[in-house]
């Protein structure tokens, strides 16, 4: 998981790089590290999103339909 974590992302091949585990658990603690009290999170295209995103989904942000990169987004 160490090696996926860029500068301003987060980025790797899932089940290799990092797990549903891993992804539930940064969707647990982004709303506090972000000091937001919903964070809307969307998907691509790829075979592997539907499933990162339900883990995502399962530690609080509210999930979106699939949309286009990059997003920005703003805390509320």
């Amino acid at each position: 998981m160490r090696n996926a974590f860029k500068a301003y992302d987060i980025r790797g091949v899932y089940n290799k790089d990092f797990n549903g585990n891993d992804v539930y658990k940064i969707g647990f603690f982004l709303p506090q590290l972000l000091g937001a009290e919903t964070v809307l999170i969307g998907h691509d295209v790829r075979v592997s999103s539907p499933e990162i995103l339900e883990f995502f989904a399962g530690g609080s942000p509210m999930p979106v339909p699939m949309c286009t990169l990059p997003v920005n987004a703003q805390p509320r």
